[in-house]
Parts: C-alpha cells; sequence; structure tokens
C-alpha cells in the first residue's frame, strides 16, 4: 500500500500538484499539512 504526504507552507501555495501526483501513483492515503516553520515551537 502507498501512502502520499503533501505540505504547503503560505496561504498562496496549494496542494493541486501534489494530489495529482498522489493519485498518479495509485497512493491509498495522503495525509495533508499546511502549516508554516514560522509558527513551529
Amino acid at each position: 500500500m502507498k501512502i502520499g504526504y503533501a505540505r504547503v507552507s503560505t496561504e498562496d501555495q496549494n496542494l493541486d500538484l501534489q494530489l495529482a501526483a498522489s493519485k498518479e501513483v495509485r497512493c491509498k492515503h495522503v495525509f495533508i499539512e499546511k502549516d508554516t516553520g514560522a509558527h513551529a515551537h
């Protein structure tokens, strides 16, 4: 089973290309993260 991971770090970015690539390689599950490193503790 393939598992994908998609991440963007700004509000201006979107996940479309990453999600399309995950779908193309037939990932069963895709984890999505929308966060900026500036808020990391």
